[in-house]
């Protein structure tokens, strides 16, 4: 699992994108794509769940499927039937 959150102060903040939500979720978005296919293509056989923390909620990352190289259950999943 990797994660990012919203108003991050290592890419300057909410304020970096002038408050835009919407270009800031995008900004970490393509991160987090980027960093699920440096991790895939340097550890074969793992599988990658990108989420972005906002403050309401917690998102899968869109078009993520590809970092997923191996049949595994995820995270989620378990985590659902621990709770």
């Amino acid at each position: 699992m990797v994660m990012s959150h919203s108003d991050c102060a290592t890419y300057g903040g909410l304020a970096h994108f002038k408050g835009d939500r919407q270009a800031e979720a995008e900004h970490h978005r393509s991160e987090l794509l980027h960093a699920g296919e440096l991790l895939t293509s340097n550890f074969p056989g793992i599988s990658v769940e990108p989420y972005f923390v906002k403050f309401d909620g917690i998102w899968d990352v869109k078009d993520a499927e590809h970092l997923q190289s191996t049949p595994q259950r995820k995270l989620s999943d378990i985590a659902r039937k621990i709770a």
